[in-house]
Formats: structure tokens, C-alpha cells, sequence
């Protein structure tokens, strides 16, 4: 029994191995993404370990003196970068052409007064991700006990701690009235995690008479959300299913590939929009935009190191080391937890505020800080895993035998 649960770590309840392409690759070990995504700087990097022949399932470095950082791809080492230049050409661009950027991107260009530029851009960010998401196994995949355990620790550090974390910092770092919009948000990128929660928000962050006058139409505002979030879930469920149906494995390796440099073309091209339409305010409160990355790079910091070294330590409990999971489980929650949805984000801030509002300024301040910030703390993980976690993988196979 215990060799039939080692052999399938990626398949719960399944007779089935999983294929030997899959066990080459860490990432078989996240059920939802297909063996073959290298989306994410971290799943990049964990690309330079492989599953050991044994029954065990043992994961251990391919080079073990090969540096993390020369693991990940060009595009993976450079993302912080090309964020960077991003945002610093849609300044440019929004200084030195105001007029028709105005023209073009915020005031004729909108369907259902939704803007068409910032959707094609949300439109290829978003639609990579969700058609790598293996939606036809969800059924088996919550029916895992150990799972259920940690959705639910999950749902709680990101329901309840992430956005009480952010409130506290962001009223620390930007208590002044004139950071009032700016502390927004900020706020929009710790509470925005899927788009009821974060409509229940967005009436609280622009109801302060204090400030500006905001009116939020709760109807035109989930429409907008709809928009920028439905026709991106559709477009990924239908290519999903579409290339499973028609397209052979390798075809589909070949595909999620070449659409995770989509969504970085996405990503980036929304950005440069986003800073455009917005490059005229930037300039001209440059202090409160630097102001803005303080809160945020604190909540990144402190969110994963509270929740990576939480469940290192659960794995030490007699009571809870059965189900803590190990080194998988503690880097999954850690960088789900400090890895909030900034392209929602930003779609909620745009569609709630306008994209040229200081709102949409401050949650566009999002990907620049989270991207170098993941990263860096990716080359941490993969440096502590076989200081922290090895005794304690080692103690929950022993007691799964």
C-alpha cells in the first residue's frame, strides 16, 4: 500500500503512474499544472532536481554544485528587468505623446466602457495560465483528505491574514491624507484574490468622504470584472479541452511553452498600456510612488517567510507532521500566499477606478516588486530545502510506510 502511494504523487486515488515524462519534471508534484509548464520563475527553477528511480520518490539535485540562479531560463532571469523596462517606457510614452495616448487608450477605445487595449492585454497574461490548468482532474483532485486540510490553511492565510497583513501596512508606511488613493491600491493587492472578494472591498476602499469623490456602480463594476476575467477563463477552459481532445502530448508541451512567452508578452504589454495611460501622474508624484513599493515589499517578505517557516515547523509537530507535507507542500502555500493576483488586480483597480487613477498607479507597482522579490526568494527556497526539510521528508515517508 505504501509503494502504491509513493508511486502516484501527482494522481490521488489513481492506479496509475504518472507517466515518465512527469517524473522528470518537480512540477508533476502540483496536480493542477501539466508536467511540462515552466510558467514561474520558481518552477523554473525547480527544474534542476529529478525524481530518483527508487519507490520513494526522492527528489534530489540533478548537479547539486549547479547555482539555482543557472537553472532558470533567460526569460525567467530577466522578468524583473523587462518589468522594469516596461513601466519605464509607458512613462516615456504617456509623457511624450499625453494627447493621443488619451485619446487612443483611455477615452475612445472601450467596449461596455471596458478599455479594448488593457483587456487584449489582460486577455494573453491571463489565458496561458488557465489553459495549462488541468480542470478535467479536479474531481479526483479534491477527493485527497490531506488536501482539503491545506486548502483550507490556504484559504485562511490568504482570506484572512494576507489582507489584514496588508491593511496594517499599508496604514503604517502611507497614513497621510495625500497617500490616501495611492494606500488603495495597495490595498487592492492584498484583498484581490478572486472577484466577489474583492468586490465586497472595493466599495470600502472608495468610500471615504475624506477623500476624492469616487461612485462605484456595483453593476458596471462586476461587468467590467466579468469582462476582464471571463473571456480569459473561457479562452483557456475552451483551449484546454480543445488540446486534449485534438493534440498529442507532445504538441501540447510544445504549445504551453510558446504561450507562457505569450503571457510575458501580455504582461509586459499591459504594463506599458497601464504606465501610458497613466505616465503624466507618475512624473509628477514620483515621491509617492516610491513611497507605494515600501508596504508592498514588505507584505511579499514577511507573507512567505511567515508561512514558508510556519509549515517547516508543523513538520516538526508529532500531532501534525502526517499531513504537513514536507518541503512540496511548505513552498507551495509560502509562494501561493506571497504571490497575490496582481493581474486581478490591476483588471479590478482600472475597471473600479479608471486606468489613469493613482489606484491602478499603486497595483501596477505590483508585478515590479513581486516578480524580483519571488525570485530572490525562489534561490532561498532552493538553498534552505536541503538544510530545513530533509530530515523532516525523510520522518513523513517513514511514517506513510
Amino acid at each position: 500500500m505504501a509503494e502504491k502511494v509513493e508511486s502516484t504523487p501527482c494522481c490521488p486515488n489513481s492506479d496509475t503512474k504518472c507517466d515518465q515524462e512527469a517524473e522528470k519534471s518537480a512540477l508533476s508534484q502540483c496536480p493542477l499544472f501539466d508536467s511540462d509548464c515552466q510558467d514561474c520563475d520558481f518552477c523554473a527553477g525547480l527544474n534542476s532536481f529529478s525524481v530518483s528511480d527508487g519507490g520513494n520518490n526522492e527528489i534530489q539535485p540533478k548537479n547539486p554544485s549547479s547555482s539555482p540562479f543557472k537553472s532558470l531560463s533567460i526569460l525567467d532571469k530577466l522578468l524583473g528587468l523587462f518589468v522594469l523596462i516596461a513601466m519605464i517606457l509607458g512613462v516615456i510614452i504617456g509623457v511624450y505623446a499625453e494627447d493621443g495616448v488619451r485619446e487612443h487608450l483611455v477615452e475612445s477605445a472601450q467596449w461596455k466602457r471596458v478599455s479594448v487595449p488593457i483587456l487584449v492585454g489582460l486577455l494573453f497574461m491571463i489565458w496561458p495560465a488557465l489553459a495549462k490548468v488541468q480542470w478535467e482532474k479536479l474531481a479526483d483532485f479534491y477527493k485527497d483528505l490531506k488536501l482539503w486540510i491545506h486548502v483550507a490553511m490556504s484559504i485562511f492565510i490568504n482570506w484572512v491574514i494576507s489582507p489584514l497583513l496588508m491593511l496594517a501596512l499599508a496604514w503604517a508606511t502611507l497614513p497621510d491624507e495625500t497617500m490616501e488613493r495611492y494606500r488603495r491600491g495597495v490595498l487592492l493587492v492584498g484583498i484581490v484574490l478572486f472577484s466577489p472578494y474583492s468586490l465586497l472591498f472595493v466599495n470600502i476602499l472608495g468610500g471615504n468622504s475624506s477623500g476624492p469623490d469616487i461612485e462605484i456602480d456595483y453593476e458596471e463594476t462586476a461587468t467590467s470584472v466579468a469582462i476582464y476575467l471571463g473571456i480569459p477563463l473561457a479562452a483557456g477552459l475552451l483551449t484546454r479541452f480543445a488540446l486534449l481532445k485534438f493534440a498529442s502530448p507532445k504538441f501540447r508541451g510544445w504549445f504551453y511553452d510558446v504561450a507562457s512567452k505569450i503571457g510575458l508578452i501580455g504582461l509586459l504589454y499591459t504594463i506599458i498600456v497601464l504606465f501610458a495611460a497613466q505616465g503624466t501622474n507618475i512624473t509628477q508624484n514620483i515621491g509617492k510612488v516610491f513611497r507605494t513599493v515600501v508596504p508592498l515589499i514588505l507584505y511579499f517578505v514577511l507573507v512567505w517567510t511567515l508561512t514558508f517557516a510556519g509549515f517547516w515547523r508543523l513538520n516538526y509537530s508529532r500531532r501534525f507532521s502526517s499531513f504537513a507535507g514536507g518541503y512540496e507542500r511548505a513552498v507551495t502555500q509560502a509562494f501561493t500566499a506571497g504571490s497575490n493576483n496582481f493581474e486581478l488586480a490591476i483588471a479590478v483597480a482600472t475597471a473600479s477606478f479608471g486606468p489613469d487613477s493613482p489606484e491602478t498607479v499603486a497595483a501596477t507597482l505590483g508585478p515590479l516588486i513581486e516578480v524580483p522579490v519571488l525570485l530572490l526568494l525562489s534561490y532561498v527556497a532552493l538553498y534552505l530545502r536541503p538544510k530545513l526539510f530533509k530530515e523532516e521528508e525523510s520522518k513523513v515517508r517513514l511514517e506513510q510506510a
